[in-house]
């Protein structure tokens, strides 16, 4: 099966970085061997607290990773808060709630940084004592996704030609490099400096 297509800025560690114990080095080989590929795993709440039905992880090509981001987000109700932070960091912004089409719009221009900047991590979550949905973006560019409808859900991923894969595995399991987004695209905005820009805009 085809490995999955990661950002440019994410890659697994190269035998000559990885320091010179067998934790690394084995970390290193399961990672060659490892089941990195499209897919989605689910599990159910069963204590129904916080009140979601499912749980699921999804790895999908970053080249169509915006896409479904999107999908996943408009599913939501009316009103979400934005969630973000730098993955390095303690601290968690979120936003106040609006309209979830305003806050598309909001940061919709930074595709590039959210799809392919993995020291930023953002979602989008509407919660009630009786309701949880959330779309969350691991810094390793995996979507996780606690929802109510999971006959919607298992209907979207097949039309994205994803599908439930148990034994599936996501790089943040595994030793890795992170490289600066503006390596890659100089015109890049700065993790710090979109996460000062949300802090003005949703909070």
């Amino acid at each position: 099966m085809r490995r999955l297509e990661l950002p440019p800025t994410l890659r697994t560690l190269n035998s000559d970085e990885a320091p010179k114990n067998s934790t690394f080095y084995d970390g290193m080989t399961k990672a060659l061997n490892a089941n990195i590929v499209e897919g989605y795993t689910l599990r159910y709440n069963t204590n129904h607290e916080p009140p979601f039905k499912f749980y699921a992880e999804i790895n999908i090509d970053n080249s169509r990773f915006w896409s479904l981001f999107k999908t996943l987000m408009l599913h939501l109700p009316d009103e979400v808060s934005l969630i973000f932070n730098d993955a390095d960091s303690d601290i968690v912004f979120y936003g106040k709630y609006r309209d979830k089409f305003e806050v598309l719009n909001g940061i919709s221009s930074y595709s590039i940084e959210l799809t392919q900047d993995c020291f930023l991590e953002f979602g989008v979550i509407h919660q009630t004592d009786s309701f949880l949905e959330e779309v969350f973006v691991d810094c390793t560019k995996y979507i996780k996704y606690w929802g109510m409808d999971e006959t919607w859900f298992r209907a979207t991923m097949h039309d994205f030609q994803i599908f439930e894969t148990p034994e599936l595995n996501f790089m943040d399991e595994f030793p890795k490099v992170r490289e600066s987004l503006s390596l890659h695209h100089k015109s890049a905005v700065k993790t710090e400096d979109i996460l000062e820009q949300w802090q003005i805009l949703f909070t």
